[in-house]
């Protein structure tokens, strides 16, 4: 781990605060949270200045820290955001190589950190810690050198807090501040003033991965008759808007960003169905400007509304996690099947950031839910294990709160859904067939004894869960692809505290994870002292109808929904003789489910050996499917299988990205390891793939 021998520098308004503990279990009644609102939406801007020769140095490391987080520029060149979020006592620490941001003589680095002060699934803000830590280190022969790092005094750091940001208005679930925008307040160079200093409580972790930064033009806009440009970037992006404009002081730019286009005077859907508002006005100096929007967001489409400007050049600052597009290729004579798998890896590219995010746009978190898809994509598409690591290390974090683990990690919502602690075991097998790290899957199962003895306190004498109510119980999302589950109690926003009736789903993931459990016990010669079969026993006895073959959704229903079906056979807890009958109830069913129970639904055809099923799954053609997203123009995938199949879906969502892994492991017969098993490719159609763990192979 590294040492920094730079300080901690921030807003001198924070310098005297005690941090605000934002972390308590998601139904403590007694929680209360109040933030100074002078102390929100903070951008504090640092510059250095420091002298280089380009043979002091092979290469030269830029070694930081932030919090909430920073955008760095060098030499007028922006070189990285970061960190990831991560807790307090575990957090992160990026290393990035500028060398080639240098040059002979005087240097500069800028830095813009923000302080939040927000309760979201983004950040962990809201808790008063704010500031700025780094080193700048040279390496000639092997050897280290500092040549500079964070200091307050007249050590040659400066701060400025800037005004140049004028919106407290939010977006997404107040996820992000409005970005308002007026050059003529930028501060003039005599407003800087020497850094402070502060001691803080954060421990430093280093940083999976930092993002990667490029740009692409916005090509010609479309003149609006309102005088307007339009631009199409062509498909959904994860970035910010780069403007050069020239007016009139104080002329104005109206930025309009969306992920649709819509019959309208300015034609970005901007007002977005995902609960954001992408409407931000940049105010000019008078002359030539230039604009970079500091945060990420998640289109496709801008307009920009001018007033005594004239727009010069527009582009996108794009970000992702660093992989190689070629490590992830499936070409086939399919076109469907070839379109869906495109338009999944696409998602994944978009929605690897600092962390696996479940969307770029109103949430911008780590959603634990979502990991059984999002991280095993992850795997697939990058070959890399770094982020699937970070986010199994932050889940594990989350043990601070309660034992039985968040849903949200980390970030400073506090959000529990227990569907999601009960996958935490088949996310942690996923990375070890990956790694074959076997200390840190040691590292998994003891939280996994932590998550067995929390929920163990909710079962009955048989070991069947009932009122696990300080937990959401989700089964589906959204609540109305439940195809009828019957369950009494459960909240449409996964929230509910009156589901007093055992039901299927939540058992059949508890059953789930103590035959995981007891797995990863076995790779380490461990006994997990856990009897699973008297839990499948119990489970089907209570819900199993053994004259049908199928499952129902609660203790005493008599409704039998795809979701009770789907999860018992993914974990192999139907009896072998009826997981045909199982099977064909799905394919009856099909896609009667939302988009992250789909990839089980697969997976669990995949256990009946039903692989032709699955593939027909995957290239239906139906309202409900992955070809509809694509019929309604998808570039990346949506959080439903249609854009106005719910209330407020984001058009890049990645637990619809199932079929990246079922058509790897269980179609094409590979594994992450390098290994290969059984294909199973359906006659006539064909493959080429390429992945980072096998290289080119043809099917």
């Amino acid at each position: 781990m590294y040492n920094f021998r730079g300080k901690w520098i921030c807003d001198p308004r924070f310098l005297e605060l005690e941090p605000i503990n934002v972390y308590h279990k998601q139904c403590d009644t007694s929680f209360q949270w109040t933030h100074p609102k002078e102390l929100q939406h903070v951008h504090m801007l640092l510059k250095y200045e420091f002298e280089y020769d380009p043979q002091q140095a092979d290469e030269v490391r830029l070694i930081f820290s932030a919090d909430d987080f920073c955008k760095i520029k060098i030499n007028g060149k922006t070189a990285a955001y970061g960190p990831s979020q991560g807790y307090y006592f575990h957090y992160y620490y990026n290393t990035i190589q500028i060398k080639d941001f240098l040059v002979a003589g005087v240097n500069r680095i800028e830095v813009d950190v923000i302080y939040q002060g927000l309760i979201n699934r983004y950040l962990c803000s809201g808790d008063l810690r704010m500031g700025f830590i780094a080193d700048i280190i040279g390496v000639k022969d092997g050897k280290e050198e500092l040549i500079a790092c964070t200091d307050g005094g007249d050590s040659g750091w400066k701060y400025a807090i800037s005004k140049a940001y004028t919106s407290m208005k939010t977006f997404g679930y107040e996820t992000s501040f409005v970005e308002d925008y007026d050059t003529r307040l930028e501060p003039k160079a005599e407003e800087y003033q020497n850094c402070v200093t502060k001691v803080t409580d954060h421990v430093l972790a280093e940083e999976a991965v930092t993002v990667q930064l490029y740009e692409i033009p916005a090509g010609v806009g479309e003149k609006l008759e309102n005088g307007g440009v339009f631009y199409d970037l062509g498909q959904e992006v994860v970035g910010c808007l780069r403007i050069k404009a020239k007016g009139k002081d104080g002329g104005t730019v109206r930025m309009l960003c969306g992920e649709e286009c819509e019959e309208s005077p300015v034609k970005t859907r901007y007002r977005m169905r995902c609960n954001c508002d992408y409407e931000e006005v940049w105010t000019l100096a008078e002359g030539e400007c230039q604009l970079e929007q500091f945060d990420y967001k998640g289109f496709r489409y801008v307009t920009l509304m001018t007033e005594d400007a004239e727009i010069l050049e527009v582009s996108v600052l794009v970000r992702h996690y660093p992989f190689k597009e070629e490590n992830c290729v499936l070409e086939s004579n399919d076109k469907i099947i070839e379109s869906v798998f495109r338009l999944c890896t696409n998602t994944m590219k978009y929605c690897m950031q600092e962390c696996l995010i479940d969307c770029p746009t109103r949430e911008k978190g780590a959603y634990a839910d979502d990991l059984v898809v999002n991280l095993t994509s992850s795997l697939w598409v990058s070959g890399d294990g770094r982020q699937a690591r970070k986010a199994l290390v932050d889940m594990m974090l989350s043990s601070f709160v309660c034992p039985g683990l968040m849903s949200v990690t980390p970030g400073s919502l506090m959000q529990e859904i227990a569907d999601s602690s009960l996958q935490f075991p088949v996310n942690a097998l996923k990375y070890y067939e990956l790694s074959k790290d076997k200390a840190f899957l040691r590292q998994t199962y003891e939280t996994c004894l932590g998550i067995k003895n929390y929920f163990a306190k909710y079962e009955r004498e048989d070991g069947i869960l009932v009122n696990v109510n300080e937990k959401g119980n989700m089964v589906d999302w959204p609540h109305n692809y439940l195809d009828g589950y019957d369950a009494e109690g459960l909240d449409a926003n996964a929230n509910n505290k009156i589901i007093t009736k055992p039901h299927n789903v939540l058992n059949a993931f508890y059953v789930g994870f103590l035959m995981k459990t007891t797995e990863i016990a076995k790779i380490l010669g461990e006994d997990a002292g856990i009897d699973t079969q008297h839990y499948i026993d119990n489970f089907n006895r209570v819900f199993l109808k053994r004259e049908t073959g199928l499952y129902i959704d609660s203790e005493g229903s008599t409704h039998s929904a795809l979701h009770s079906n789907v999860v018992p056979l993914f974990f192999g807890i139907t009896p072998m003789e009826h997981r045909e009958a199982a099977a064909d109830f799905i394919m009856k069913k099909k896609l009667s489910c939302g988009v992250y129970m789909a990839y089980f639904l697969m997976k669990a055809l995949a256990v009946a050996k039903r692989y032709d099923d699955i593939y027909k799954i995957m290239t239906l053609q139906d309202e409900q499917c992955w070809y509809n997203m694509l019929r309604e123009g998808a570039t990346t995938c949506y959080e439903a299988w249609g854009k106005d199949q719910k209330w407020n879906t984001s058009l890049c969502h990645p637990f619809a990205t199932g079929p990246i892994s079922v058509l790897m492991e269980d179609i094409l017969g590979l594994r992450l390891d390098g290994t290969r098993g059984e294909a199973h490719v359906p006659e006539g159609v064909h493959f080429r793939v390429r992945t980072a763990m096998h290289g080119e192979l043809n099917f």
